[in-house]
């Protein structure tokens, strides 16, 4: 019984995850976007009216909450991904390669750690708030 529970909570953390995905891939597909540098205490944003990337070294990047991590593979992308972050005056040509990237890492991630399940499992808590307080 438990390994059934706990296929179904895998199941539905990954449809989750999924969805959140197609609406952080259509905020990233946006043509307005126009981003302005920040600084955090751990690490660096890009930030939009209605997206915030940020990069917090060791092969780690946050966009709107999802965690993405990167393995060694992959070490040129994430760092053409922060070197974009920190550079304030980035060219549109590059900004969308950046966002281009990111895309197909939000649909391809590869690399999944227990942050990722996390914020999956966080945010179905979360909906689910939501959904019981509006009845």
């Amino acid at each position: 019984m438990e390994n059934n529970n706990a296929s179904h909570i895998l199941k539905r953390n990954r449809l989750i995850r999924i969805f959140l995905a197609k609406q952080i891939v259509d905020k990233l597909n946006q043509p307005w976007n126009h981003f302005v540098c920040a600084e955090t205490s751990n690490g660096h944003c890009k930030v939009s009216d209605s997206i915030q990337i940020c990069s917090y070294g060791r092969g780690l990047v946050v966009v709107m909450g999802m965690p993405l991590w990167f393995n060694e593979t992959e070490k040129s992308k994430l760092g053409r991904i922060h070197k974009w972050i920190t550079d304030c005056h980035a060219p549109r040509r590059e900004t969308a390669a950046i966002l281009a990237e990111i895309r197909k890492k939000i649909k391809n991630p590869g690399v999944m750690k227990a942050s990722t399940t996390i914020f999956v499992t966080s945010t179905m808590l979360l909906a689910s708030v939501l959904v019981l307080s509006s009845w």
